[in-house]
């Protein structure tokens, strides 16, 4: 680091996102969309076996221009001043990042990790207990004041390398998924569609032509099918717990990602992409949900939204199927972690 700066359910918006499911359990959504090159010359730089292209993109090595990190206060609250998911939309903090959680969610941040399924249990099966249950926080301000999420988490990889002294690699294993296929070669849909087809993000994007903030978690003119905003997954409770979904112009594979860690679809392993499909869509996806220990929905007045499970939505909408298979991945698995070194 070059310095220290010392700082400072359900709902109807679910906030906090897929890599935090496991200390907030009052998110469900997911969100898409000067600094130093130098090597940090910590004693045991964080490694892994391979670097995914998103940190290539991203700046290859980054850092905080100042950073503060202390153990959290007891009975401290969790929180963050972006969402700590998968997803690559941010809305700008001004180069400033805070921080109270535990350093799992941390380590998942950085990496880009779901602390779901296998990729959440091999994260912490390789962690000392301390490292999911104490909460630091952590005070940082990179040198530019408009950075990518993905910028972010590199800096993140720094100050865990620099304070927590992270060691890790990836380890490949043959795991159970689900992967994500056509239903029917070449078709998709009513609610999938290629991203090209429909208005470019820039312009009205709904008949009315209101066109809602970027992070409203609200489809374009309050429309239950398309369009949804572009940029982030954006995830609806309506009455009668009418699950309501959807974004644009995103790929595949981050539908798969955005799937796997899905609270309220339930599913018990990651999700893969296997559709074949390249480029970028739009999706619309709408499901009964019930709660556990809850009544079921009043389906009085919804007879057609009775027995509408979210595999038969994503079947019926989308034309997507979910296959159980085995296929490998690259598992995040820490050799070696440090309690923090004084600011």
């Amino acid at each position: 680091m070059k310095g220290s700066l010392n700082g400072p359910g359900l709902t109807r918006r679910l906030y906090l996102a897929t890599a935090c499911t496991t200390v907030f359990s009052l998110a469900w959504s997911t969100d898409i969309k000067a600094q130093s090159t130098s090597n940090s010359g910590s004693e045991h730089p964080s490694q892994v076996s391979s670097s995914p292209s998103w940190q290539s993109v991203a700046g290859g090595h980054l850092e905080f221009e100042v950073a503060s990190v202390k153990p959290g206060g007891p009975g401290s609250s969790p929180g963050a001043n972006m969402s700590m998911n998968t997803g690559d939309y941010l809305k700008p903090t001004g180069g400033l990042f805070t921080a109270n959680l535990p350093l799992v969610t941390y380590i998942a941040f950085a990496y880009k990790l779901s602390l779901d399924h296998e990729e959440g249990k091999s994260l912490r099966d390789s962690l000392p207990k301390w490292a999911a249950t104490q909460m630091f926080a952590v005070h940082a301000r990179a040198s530019s004041g408009n950075p990518t999420k993905d910028q972010y988490r590199l800096m993140m990889q720094s100050l865990l390398a620099n304070r927590f002294k992270l060691v890790s690699h990836l380890e490949q294993r043959n795991v159970p998924v689900f992967a994500l296929a056509l239903v029917k070669p070449g078709t998709l849909g009513p609610n999938l569609r290629l991203h090209s087809n429909g208005p470019p993000c820039n312009v009205p994007a709904s008949e009315n032509g209101s066109v809602p903030l970027s992070d409203s978690g609200t489809p374009a003119g309050g429309s239950d099918s398309f369009p949804f905003n572009c940029g982030s997954f954006n995830l609806l409770v309506r009455p009668n717990n009418m699950v309501l979904t959807g974004s644009r112009d995103v790929t595949m594979a981050a539908l798969a990602m955005w799937l796997s860690g899905l609270g309220p679809a339930d599913l018990e392993r990651p999700v893969v992409d296997q559709t074949g499909l390249d480029g970028r869509f739009d999706f619309a996806l709408k499901w009964a949900f019930v709660p556990p220990g809850s009544s079921p929905p009043d389906t009085a007045n919804q007879p057609e939204f009775m027995g509408l499970t979210f595999k038969r939505a994503l079947n019926e909408q989308l034309g997507l199927n979910l296959k159980p298979a085995i296929a490998p991945l690259d598992l995040f698995v820490v050799d070696h972690i440090e309690t923090p070194s004084p600011n």
